[in-house]
Order: C-alpha cells, then structure tokens, then sequence
C-alpha cells in the first residue's frame, strides 16, 4: 500500500496547474477588482467581472440580458462609491473552491471560489462581518461572478 501511494503522489507532484485548482489567483482577481474600484477605473473592473455571454456560456436557465447588464453597472458604481467615501477592505481571505459538476443548471463542469472580504467602515469599531463574493473560472481566468 505505501508503494501505491508513493506512486501516486510522484505522479500528482509532477502535474500542471490550472487555474482552478490556484486558488491564489482568484483571491488575486478580487484584490485587482478592489482595487480598480478604488481608482474608480470602471472599465478595468467590468473586464474582472462575469459579463452576459460568459454567464451564458455555462448557465442553462435563462438570463435577462439587460437586467443582469444593469445589475452589473449599479454594482460597480455603488461598490466603488462606498469604497470612495471612506470603505477599506481589512481582510479578503479564500473561503472555499468548489467543484460543480455538468448537470441540470450548468452546461459544463464549473470551478467556483469564494471570497471572503471584511471591511472597516469609518466611524464604526464593530467587527466587521464577512461577505461573501463569487468567482468563477472561465478559459483560465477568474471572473467575479454578480449573484444578486
């Protein structure tokens, strides 16, 4: 049994990254959106998000085109005005990569990581509570997938 595992792990040692199985780089992402909506450089930040022919590419129920546009343009003018008006991120930590396999709801197998992103609010000593925020990877990038 120790020489089968040994094997194993020789040959799992030697295999090629993707980007789903590094999950660094979706924490990466994250910060690079933070910080494009922190410079208020909302065309960086849209080419970090998960856009209306990505999302159909995977999801098999159907998508209001304009009203996820929509959603997605409030989101970025609202999260970047926060983050302007005084908002810092304390901590962005990867919570969890998930594997979803080809099903009912996805067209093909779906790599998703979970953030989670404290901020600190200026005039508030609470402790912050943690959000979550969604990635997906998409041709080996992560994208910031917009669930609401």
């Amino acid at each position: 049994m120790n020489r089968l595992a040994t094997i194993l792990l020789v040959l799992l040692a030697g295999m090629p990254l993707r980007a789903d199985e590094s999950p660094r780089s979706a924490r990466q992402t994250f910060l690079n959106l933070y910080r494009s909506l922190e410079k208020k450089d909302l065309g960086r930040a849209r080419q970090l998000m998960l856009d209306v022919k990505e999302l159909k590419s995977f999801a098999r129920w159907r998508v209001d085109d304009a009203g996820y546009q929509r959603r997605l343009e409030d989101f970025l003018r609202g999260f970047s005005a926060e983050l302007n008006s005084g908002v810092s991120l304390k901590q962005a930590r990867l919570a969890d990569v998930l594997v979803l396999p080809r099903g009912k709801k996805n067209r093909r197998r779906l790599v998703l990581a979970v953030i989670h992103a404290s901020f600190s609010v200026p005039g508030r000593n609470d402790a912050p509570r943690p959000m979550p925020f969604f990635l997906i990877e998409i041709d080996g990038h992560w994208k910031l997938w917009l669930r609401h």
